[in-house]
């Protein structure tokens, strides 16, 4: 495609409109002025004709893949091959999703000699999770006296994947995901009460009986004890609810939390924390898996560790959508039955206001907290508290308000009573605080070795 430029509609409005507007006024300049305006338009002409192809072989490679973080300024690479011929300047445009905010609104390069390549960078910011597709890129450049712009669309087929941003998370739980040592520290084996056998040794007066090897101690006759260490590769499982219930926008008071924190939605809030407590858990030396569920399981990843691991999760969790329907516990603690043998850390990221779903919730927690370790967290809903915990009400609306919130409250905690007297965990954490309460429960279950 060819277009005129400004400098040919200035020269135009220099040239052609006195030389047509001469002739009818002196008839002597008639023929000149057409002459004058026919070598015009014969220059453009073949300024046009000589830049058609001065655009052979100027190409843009772009990665096939592209990775950013929501809410971080990352940039788009991309590699301009220059053609047989100069060109002056050129201008890059993609069409970007709204999702994705370009610095500029396209790039103007300098493209290398001919024959030559050159790297550049398109700098953006993300604004949600997910993964994007560009078909496409368009060109522009001058003609070889600048009187026609040309343009041409190219291929450029990759992708932009946006993975939740954690940067903030980790800062908030650094002093247990930095690996720091202090002058003068050690670290020792710790030895425990867990499950992981480490050797045996002769009775010492105080063992207790069930610690007795009782085919040690008959094949020596002696007492002979057995010592146990704290468990080396423990595993951890956050499970993500996606259903319509993650779907609601929570309203954090949490005073370090960002203004626009509170414009994400639960789903958001609990990938980015789950993210944040398998950081942790890899940390301590356990194995972090990853369940996500709505009306049936959705994407299971079986507990490890290392890079490879963690970034499959990320993949696993970029492009994680809610969906409308209703959260099905049966069907979710079916699959952890028949799926998880080894005993874990079943953290579940859900929501449990709702009567009847709390109510499946703890019928189904019998299947599981036999061989595992449930423990159930939520964001606290907003508003819900006790009746005169917060400020004076000022009008009638605020009086109806505290009673609904102080009667959401109250549910609640004869929710959590109920799971404690069948020993699963309950916590309600602040929208903002999510991650860093995750890791701080997390930490606490390991020093006691509750696991």
């Amino acid at each position: 495609m060819i277009t005129p430029s400004g400098r040919l509609l200035l020269w135009f409005s220099a040239i052609v409109l006195p030389l047509a507007l001469m002739g009818p006024i002196v008839p002597s300049m008639a023929i000149p002025s057409v002459l004058g305006i026919l070598a015009f338009v014969l220059f453009v002409l073949m300024d046009a004709l000589y830049s058609l192809g001065r655009d052979h072989g100027v190409g843009i490679i772009f990665q096939e893949v592209v990775r950013m973080s929501n809410g971080r300024q990352g940039s788009i690479p991309m590699t301009v091959i220059s053609g047989a011929r100069k060109i002056g300047h050129l201008r890059i445009g993609l069409a970007f999703p709204k999702e994705i905010r370009p610095l500029k609104g396209e790039l103007v390069v300098a493209p290398p000699a001919a024959g030559e390549t050159s790297h550049f960078e398109w700098d953006c910011t993300p604004l949600k999770r997910g993964g994007y597709l560009f078909d496409n890129c368009h060109i522009e450049y001058p003609s070889a006296f600048g009187l026609w712009a040309i343009r041409r669309r190219l291929s450029a087929s990759f992708e932009v994947r946006v993975y939740p941003n954690i940067l903030g998370e980790k800062r908030s739980v650094a002093a247990i995901l930095l690996n720091r040592g202090m002058p003068g520290q050690h670290f020792h084996r710790q030895v425990g009460q867990g499950r992981e056998f480490e050797r045996l040794r002769e009775y010492v007066h105080g063992d207790s009986y069930d610690s007795i090897h009782w085919k040690a101690t008959a094949r020596r006759h002696r007492p002979i004890t057995k010592v146990y260490q704290l468990e080396r590769s423990q595993e951890v499982y956050v499970i993500i609810d996606s259903s319509r219930l993650s779907a609601r926008l929570p309203h954090s008071t949490h005073g370090g939390v960002q203004p626009e924190a509170g414009h994400e939605s639960a789903l958001e809030r609990f990938i980015t924390a789950g993210l944040v407590l398998g950081m942790a858990a890899e940390r301590q030396g356990d194995n972090f898996g990853l369940i996500t569920f709505s009306e049936g399981v959705g994407r299971f990843l079986r507990a490890g560790r290392g890079r490879s691991h963690f970034n499959a999760c990320k993949e696993a969790l970029y492009t994680l959508r809610n969906d409308p329907s209703t959260p099905d516990y049966n069907e979710l603690c079916s699959f952890i039955s028949m799926k998880l043998r080894k005993r874990a850390l079943l953290v579940f990221l859900t929501s449990l206001d709702d009567p009847v779903l709390s109510e499946a919730f703890i019928r189904n927690m019998e299947i599981i907290k036999r061989k595992h370790l449930p423990v159930a967290c939520m964001i606290k809903p907003a508003g819900a508290e006790a009746l005169f915990s917060g400020q004076p009400a000022g009008t009638i609306a605020d009086v109806y308000a505290r009673l609904g919130g102080h009667l959401i409250w109250h549910d609640l905690n004869e929710l959590g009573r109920t799971l404690a007297s069948q020993g699963v965990m309950f916590n309600m954490f602040e929208s903002g605080s999510l991650g860093s309460e995750l890791v701080e429960m997390y930490s606490t279950l390991k020093r006691r070795q509750a696991l």
